[in-house]
């Protein structure tokens, strides 16, 4: 490891993945997207920038990284996204050295966030065990009661499913008398599974152009009518021809209503 103003280089683990593929790294504590295309290798920060899919799991399609969990597409050497987006991956640089392939990273603040002065203050009120799920919408409060647990200030368990997290806080509080905290993840209730994500643009592999809607409720920017329509920042990303959320209109409650269901 050598170090400069801008951060510090780092060796990266030489079994890297086959050209058109990604792989995951941790490095320096930081969890890496490493790509690799006929051209060159990438280095993108593992965390997608929609809700936090693991970049490093999935796959490289039509020139773009696509997150395995809502199909969004990074640019596998920038991190950009496809014209007309601005939420973009970031994105590393790499340098190819006699030694080996290296990667600079900035070095990381220890400064306290948000959710770890939350937990500071839950344990402050005598929470000293926590049940619950990791998912998607919860990764910045699960890392900081991942801290609080290493440091002995309280007890994570990682429970399955919900209802039998709910029975072990409540049946915790009833034994000991003390708080039973429960830690849960908001699901999108119109998420509909499908053969693979379909990402921005809402194709498929076999895609000819004709039909660009695809059963992906997190499809996007492509209307229904098979044309580019106006992005709405509604979680499920099926959009009208006019902006409009189609799952809202077919009278599902859509996950993005409260405070995305709205045009940009």
């Amino acid at each position: 490891m050598t170090g400069d103003e801008q951060g510090s280089w780092h060796k990266i683990d030489p079994s890297g993945p086959d050209v058109g593929r990604v792989t995951t790294r941790v490095i320096a504590g930081r969890a890496l997207c490493i790509t690799r295309t006929e051209a060159r290798y990438g280095v993108l920060d593992n965390r997608c920038p929609h809700q936090g899919g693991p970049l490093g799991e999935g796959e490289i399609d039509h020139g773009y990284v696509l997150c395995p969990w809502h199909g969004y597409e990074y640019d596998p050497i920038t991190g950009e996204p496809p014209p007309g987006f601005a939420d973009a991956a970031t994105s590393y640089p790499i340098e190819q050295r006699p030694d080996g392939l290296y990667v600079q990273l900035p070095v990381l603040s220890d400064e306290p966030t948000l959710m770890d002065q939350m937990v500071d203050v839950m344990t402050e009120w005598g929470v000293d065990s926590v049940f619950g799920m990791v998912g998607h919408s919860n990764l910045g409060l699960a890392d900081a009661l991942r801290k609080a647990d290493e440091d002995g200030r309280l007890r994570y368990f990682g429970i399955r499913h919900e209802g039998a997290a709910a029975f072990a806080a409540s049946g915790y509080a009833k034994l000991t008398g003390r708080a039973g905290c429960l830690f849960l993840d908001r699901r999108p209730r119109c998420h509909q599974p499908s053969h693979r994500p379909l990402g921005r643009q809402g194709r498929s592999s076999s895609d000819s152009g004709a039909d660009r809607t695809g059963s992906n409720p997190s499809a996007r920017p492509w209307s229904l009518s098979g044309g580019p329509a106006q992005r709405s920042i509604c979680g499920c990303r099926r959009v009208e021809p006019n902006g409009a959320c189609a799952t809202k209109r077919d009278g599902v409650d859509c996950a993005g209503a409260e405070t995305r269901h709205r045009q940009s």
